[in-house]
């Protein structure tokens, strides 16, 4: 599971650094078709470039506790990041 996500979350913090009228070859190029445009998009909205580092940041804390290298629980990590992710202002995104 971490191991997609980093990668989505890679992909996230690449395309933040793409002017939006650029950003459709981008997503091309990331082979993000269709659909998934619009979520892509969406997500994108959510944070710039910054934010996305923090988050990609902190998803990689989370999967050192998941291999054992910290203490903490990383479930619990990794449900705290995803509400950092799903509404920054309320559950203290970056």
């Amino acid at each position: 599971l971490m191991g997609w996500f980093m990668m989505q979350l890679n992909m996230l913090v690449r395309l933040s650094s793409v002017p939006p009228a650029q950003q459709a070859s981008a997503m091309t190029q990331e082979r993000v078709y269709g659909p998934r445009q619009a979520m892509v998009r969406k997500a994108l909205a959510r944070g710039d470039r910054m934010f996305w580092e923090r988050i990609l940041c902190a998803a990689a804390e989370v999967e050192r506790l998941g291999k054992g290298r910290g203490s903490g629980d990383p479930w619990l990590a990794f449900e705290r990041l995803l509400l950092r992710i799903a509404d920054r202002r309320r559950f203290g995104g970056f």
